[in-house]
């Protein structure tokens, strides 16, 4: 995001926080394409930062369609399964709503 000091700042969307601050050096789209891989995953959300707070709509029905290969994710591969995938949507929302569960 683009924060009103002109600096971008990269935001975890599963927690609400602020990951990293890049400072103003670059301008927006220099820090986006500068960190972007050739990885595609639909939009699935929007997000915005004007109540001083992230804020995340969920687009559905894409938000379940946005799926990408676990090892692209991070996650070491899996001796059992060839072409592992994980639904970026599903795991969003588990994510936002373990904590609201446990307090039930």
């Amino acid at each position: 995001s683009l924060n009103t000091k002109g600096g971008v700042e990269v935001w975890d969307v599963t927690t609400g926080t602020r990951v990293l601050d890049l400072g103003a050096k670059l301008g927006f789209d220099e820090q986006r394409k500068a960190m972007e891989e050739e990885l595609v995953v639909p939009a699935w959300c929007t997000a915005d930062c004007k109540l001083g707070s992230i804020t995340v709509n969920l687009d559905y029905p894409q938000v379940y369609s946005a799926e990408l290969y676990a090892t692209d994710a991070g996650h070491p591969p899996h001796p059992d399964i060839e072409e592992e995938k994980i639904n970026v949507g599903f795991s969003v929302v588990r994510s936002l709503l373990r904590n609201w569960r446990k307090g039930r």
